[in-house]
């Protein structure tokens, strides 16, 4: 009687239903995949908001470079500020150019005072983490859906 009986073969169908693992490995799979994913994702959007960050410094570099020897140098020049918006881009970027007098002299810039460049710039991430969707909208406003970002360069006046 011990091993025989109909309670045996409903242990061993209820042992074999426990063990089954066939759906284990499609479930662990889909779960890593879905965690990949995120990190890729995440990486990507780091790594364009570093590209962007990189082209402002240029960008602001090579303006303030361009100021700097110029001899009709004023504040926010066009021309200072179209050369930034070309070597960035980006029209629609946010440049200022700023005249420190540090001779205080007064007047035109002398050799010797700085020229400031500051360049500011939109950087709208393709995914959306707080709102779990992929953008693709270019024309969402910069404070609802992304950050600026923003460089500054200085140089001596040399003219």
């Amino acid at each position: 009687m011990g091993d025989s009986g109909p309670w045996r073969r409903v242990g061993v169908k209820m042992r074999n239903t426990f063990n089954d693992r066939r759906g284990q490995t499609v479930i662990e799979t889909l779960f890593m995949l879905i965690i990949l994913l995120a990190i890729f994702l995440l990486i990507a959007e780091v790594a364009r908001a570093w590209h962007l960050k990189n082209s402002l410094n240029n960008a602001a570099r090579v303006g303030a470079r361009f100021a700097v020897v110029q001899t009709d140098l004023e504040e926010n020049d066009p021309d200072v500020v179209q050369t930034v918006r070309d070597t960035l881009g980006r029209p629609d970027a946010e440049v200022f150019v700023n005249i420190i007098d540090l001779n205080s002299s007064g007047g035109d810039p002398d050799a010797g005072d700085m020229v400031m460049v500051t360049v500011r710039d939109c950087f709208i991430p393709v995914v959306r983490w707080e709102l779990g969707f992929i953008s693709d909208d270019p024309a969402l406003e910069c404070d609802s859906a992304g950050m600026f970002l923003t460089s500054i360069t200085s140089m001596r006046y040399e003219i």
